[in-house]
């Protein structure tokens, strides 16, 4: 699966993925650079929240390939919270078994101070998950996470195991 370079597609395949397609076994890549909807509030790709080492069954964990293509995704915010502290939150909320690799996120602004599980490219990344090559900010932006803990520039959280 290819994303074009508009908003609409990016979000349908939030919308798959939360609503139970988990791309396991597949490469979703992005075929040039996102600007996210000006103002817009984010929903993360592959919802959920963490039970301890792992997530509840509810979840909808990402489990495919997500490959940037060196391409980058600007405007990405995500300023209201769930009330529950164990919510992961970024771009991608939860990766389990997934891989999520060569992107640029630009212009980042979440702040969930409620949530102890907040990254920009990755809420929680878990059961031998991978994020590489992806940047987080430029030097001419303001990109920030900003949680209660469990928060980082890339990754929020990793458990069980998994590959930064």
């Amino acid at each position: 699966m290819v994303l074009r370079s508009d908003y609409k597609d990016l979000r349908e395949f939030a919308q798959m993925v939360n609503s139970g397609n988990d791309f396991k076994g597949q490469t979703v890549t992005l075929g040039a650079d996102i600007t996210l909807t000006s103002g817009s509030e984010w929903t993360p790709i592959g919802q959920g929240v963490r039970s301890g080492g792992t997530y509840t069954v509810e979840s909808t964990p990402f489990r495919g390939t997500f490959d940037g293509g060196d391409h980058s995704i600007s405007g990405l915010k995500i300023t209201v919270g769930n009330s529950n502290a164990d919510y992961a939150f970024g771009l991608f909320g939860i990766v389990a078994e997934g891989k999520v690799q060569n992107l640029s996120l630009l212009d980042v602004n979440i702040n969930v101070t409620g949530s102890e599980i907040a990254g920009a490219v990755v809420g929680l990344l878990t059961d031998g998950g991978e994020v590489s090559n992806c940047i987080v900010g430029s030097e001419n932006d303001d990109s920030k996470v900003i949680a209660g803990r469990g928060n980082g520039g890339v990754v929020g959280r990793m458990t069980v195991e998994g590959t930064i």
